[in-house]
């Protein structure tokens, strides 16, 4: 269970910390086992819609919760 509980900050992991996961390979293994499966694939949504969720938040865009809610529905 903890580790769906924290996937959704590594699902966002990329959009917020720059770096090179090659230098933490258990990490980077983990993160790729865990995009493989099925309950977290049902539930993921694509980096696009995480930078625009983002970058609509910090320029205080209302309409930022429904990013990609038609797609997804």
């Amino acid at each position: 269970m903890a580790d769906y509980l924290m996937w959704p900050f590594l699902e966002r992991l990329k959009i917020h910390i720059q770096f090179d996961l090659t230098k933490f390979p258990v990490l980077s293994a983990y993160i790729v086992a865990m995009s493989e499966l099925p309950a977290v694939k049902a539930d993921s949504y694509p980096v696009e819609w995480h930078k625009k969720y983002m970058e609509g938040f910090l320029t205080g865009n209302p309409e930022v919760q429904l990013i990609g809610i038609e797609e997804k529905a």
